[in-house]
């Protein structure tokens, strides 16, 4: 009866041993399958932040190159534009400079002489001498004359026959509008 015992002890502790080792061997392979598992999100994770990661760089440097291209563009439209504008007041500053009393004097005899045949004439000028200018078209074009100072002329004038709505414009403002016309769309071109 003891070998019996015995027998039914080893079957029993044998049994034990065996339920032990085939329960320890599921929760063995439950571990390593949640690891395979972590391990694969992991991986997947990495992947999907490495993807991630590679587009936002794409976008910095698409973002980064077209805000250097547009930086780009307005530095160049400032230069232009400075440009113009610097030869805007050389050009002004010629034409002042040109617009001396005597260039004046001698232009208005030469519209005078070939524009008005006999006619009175009224001249609008500004940092001129009225009375100088009115005794010298009296006295050489032998006809009267209005002459009248226009402080908000700075250069130059404006001529008409009296009682005719008809005038030349020979400002400053005028003479500087008409090169400008011409003129900046070259200078434009040239800048490109």
């Amino acid at each position: 009866m003891e070998v019996q015992l015995d027998k039914l002890i080893e079957r029993i502790k044998n049994e034990g041993i065996d339920s032990a080792n085939g329960h320890a061997n599921e929760i063995i392979e439950k571990a390593r399958m949640e690891a395979v598992s972590i391990i694969e999100k992991a991986k997947s994770d990495a992947e999907e932040m490495k993807i991630k990661s590679k587009k936002e760089s794409e976008n910095f440097q698409v973002n980064t190159e077209n805000s250097i291209r547009q930086a780009s563009r307005d530095t160049v439209l400032v230069l232009r534009n400075k440009i113009l504008e610097m030869f805007d007041k050389a050009l002004s500053k010629q034409v002042s400079i040109a617009f001396n009393e005597a260039f004046m004097k001698d232009l208005i005899l030469k519209i005078v002489s070939n524009w008005t045949e006999g006619k009175n004439i009224e001249v609008v000028a500004g940092s001129i001498d009225v009375e100088k200018l009115k005794q010298m078209l009296v006295g050489e074009l032998k006809r009267d004359a209005i002459v009248k100072l226009d402080n908000k002329i700075g250069s130059g004038f404006r001529i008409s026959v009296q009682g005719d709505s008809i005038s030349y414009d020979i400002t400053d403002e005028a003479i500087i509008e008409a090169l400008k016309v011409f003129l900046n769309p070259k200078i434009a071109e040239l800048l490109g």
